[in-house]
């Protein structure tokens, strides 16, 4: 069997390691001052995909061995130090790091979204904006809940997103500051929003995935807690506020 991942399953295990080595936690990137940060994370399989592999198991269904369960986000050194130490490295330990790691990555996310201000929120949506084209709609603003129900979303999102919504109030101010300057800036935003959102609903199965999709798109790539901690609060507002997701 090939090493072949969908995407899936890359939005998953990078939106929810925080593109950090699930062993270390060292950064699995490279900022590039000219453009996106260089990936430099590698995908191991928790199981491996062939007999004779890490911690291969026969009884373990072939059609899950490329899917995020079986998989887990590291740095080089550790892709080789888990797959040359499998009796440290066992397929219990490698997903208690994998679950330990995903709620170390989300409490550092938890912490930092209080920091979220205009300035951050500025740098990172005035491109959106200017790429945009300006579409009105009408906007139906619906208990949260109900469209996480609706939209079949994982407890991990609900967290992402109700922790956003503690900076709802200034996503809201920072809207009504720039659609003063501009008067069709919030519309805007929420067409590429909407329009990011179709498309990606076409290229990716999973709910989840979609939303780690308009987190990355929001955050233009940038991988700093800064970057993502904003882009998470606007994702998490306009999915109340607007017509991304299911109503």
């Amino acid at each position: 069997m090939n090493r072949s991942y969908s995407a899936k399953t890359y939005k998953l295990l990078f939106g929810l390691s925080g593109l950090h080595c699930s062993i270390c936690r060292e950064p699995c990137w490279v900022d590039n001052p000219n453009g996106s940060p260089t990936i430099v994370a590698e995908i191991a399989h928790i199981r491996a995909i062939s007999q004779g592999g890490p911690r291969y198991d026969a009884l373990y269904p072939a059609t899950k061995l490329n899917e995020y369960e079986n998989l887990i986000l590291v740095c080089k050194n550790h892709h080789a130090v888990i797959d040359n130490q499998t009796s440290t490295f066992t397929v219990s330990d490698l997903e208690t790091y994998k679950r330990d790691h995903e709620k170390w990555h989300l409490d550092r996310l938890e912490d930092f979204v209080p920091e979220v201000g205009f300035a951050q929120l500025e740098v990172i949506l005035d491109a959106l904006v200017d790429d945009a084209s300006a579409v009105k709609e009408s906007y139906e603003i619906i208990p949260p809940q109900d469209k996480i129900d609706k939209n079949q979303l994982s407890q991990k999102i609900t967290r992402l997103i109700v922790m956003g919504q503690m900076r709802d109030h200034d996503v809201a101010s920072f809207l009504t500051t720039m659609s003063g300057q501009s008067a069709t800036y919030s519309e805007k935003l929420r067409a590429a929003f909407v329009e990011k959102y179709l498309g990606l609903k076409k290229e990716l199965a999973s709910p989840d995935a979609i939303f780690f999709g308009l987190v990355d798109f929001c955050s233009s790539g940038k991988r700093d807690l800064a970057s993502q901690a904003a882009s998470l609060a606007v994702v998490s507002h306009l999915f109340i506020a607007c017509d991304i997701f299911e109503k």
